[in-house]
This record gives C-alpha cells, structure tokens and sequence, in this order.
C-alpha cells in the first residue's frame, strides 16, 4: 500500500488523479470540516465520521466536537479506496 502523499507524486507524473472518487475534488486540503459537513461530502453519516475521529482513524481537532483538516480526510478515505484501483493502476503506483 501506499500513502495518499505518495500517490499525489506519481498521480501527477501518470495522470491517474481520475482513480479518486468525485468527492476528493470536493475537499480543500487546507480546508477545517465539521463531521457533518464531512459525511454530506463523502456520504457517509456524521456519526460515522466522528465514530472514525474518536477511534483516531481520521486525526482531528477537538474532543465531541470534531475538526477535521481536509488532508487528514482526504488521507484516510484513500486508504480505503486504493484496494478497489485497477490492476494496471496498481502496477504503475506500485501497489501490492
């Protein structure tokens, strides 16, 4: 596997950025969500998001109310996503 960061680089020199799922583009890296403005963006629901948070899956700022930088988020929905790339896609990032 590899990391959201890394595939940014070879994304970028393979033009593979179309494997993301739309709501990536949604997502301002630099950008502070609320879990439930993050879980109508990726569709999830805002219990969820904060279930994640609390368990330290997406880091975050704040105790019941969570914070969550549009990287962080953007970083863990990659690691669930990269599973479902195609087989030559994995091959070029490099994927096993």
């Amino acid at each position: 596997m590899i990391s959201y960061d890394q595939f940014c680089e070879r994304a970028r020199e393979f033009g593979l950025f179309g494997l993301l799922p739309d709501y990536f583009d949604l997502i301002d890296d630099e950008g502070i969500y609320p879990t439930s403005e993050l879980a109508e963006i990726v569709g999830m629901h805002r219990d969820s998001i904060a279930r994640l948070c609390s368990q330290g899956k997406i880091r975050s700022e704040g105790i019941s109310h969570y914070k969550i930088k549009g990287i962080e988020a953007k970083r863990y929905f990659f690691t669930k996503i990269q599973k479902r790339f195609p087989k030559d896609a994995k091959k070029i990032l490099g994927i096993t």
